[in-house]
């Protein structure tokens, strides 16, 4: 196995392991209905990030969310809670950011969205099937490589699911490839892409 693959497994076990403490899942589930998504979904952890979309019967309650948030704000290792109202903005949910410091003193940064049901989208939990289904060995050691070279400072400010879409449609296979395929005017935006052998 190469060493992008050891390395985002060895760290998506890591994620799994503050999801577990946080009960994540659980907690969140008395909000609505959770789906993990991100790159712990498809197993594509560089950073320390996960992700949660929390859909919800209506629009997405303030105070569900609040509920949540202050019995996970209580456990000894979430450091800072950040909350912001995007139900009139393009993203028409609830947004909570939580910073989790792990045993050998990682920042995990956890983000969770409150959506309704019936959200329009675009979706992260749209992506998680399609990502399964069309990621090769090879496609997921190159995008891979991609974000530990973001984590490097290599590429600024490129979103995950560009990435994706460079390795998996553009057949990008550098930093040089990833950036031609961007182009100089971009910028991260939402988008409803998917794996086109699959959407």
């Amino acid at each position: 196995m190469s060493d992008e693959l050891v390395r985002a497994a060895a760290r998506r076990r890591d994620a799994l392991r503050v999801m577990e403490d946080l009960a994540l899942v659980r907690r969140w589930s008395a909000a609505g209905q959770v789906a993990v998504v991100g790159a712990v979904s498809y197993d594509l952890v560089v950073d320390a990030d996960i992700d949660l979309e929390v859909f919800t019967d209506g629009a997405p309650n303030v105070s569900d969310g609040f509920a949540v948030a202050a019995g996970l704000a209580e456990h000894p290792q979430i450091r800072k809670v950040r909350f912001t109202n995007a139900l009139a903005a393009e993203d028409q949910g609830l947004y909570w950011q939580f910073r989790y410091q792990s045993d050998d003193a990682t920042d995990w940064k956890i983000d969770v969205w409150t959506l309704a049901s019936d959200h329009p989208g675009p979706l992260s939990a749209w992506m998680v099937e399609p990502m399964r289904l069309g990621l090769t060995r090879n496609a997921r050691r190159m995008i891979l490589k991609l974000k530990e070279a973001r984590s490097r400072g290599e590429i600024d400010g490129v979103a995950s699911i560009d990435i994706y879409r460079a390795v998996l449609d553009g057949r990008v296979d550098s930093v040089d490839g990833l950036r031609r395929f961007l182009g100089p005017g971009y910028k991260p935006m939402l988008t409803p892409w998917l794996p086109s052998s699959v959407s």
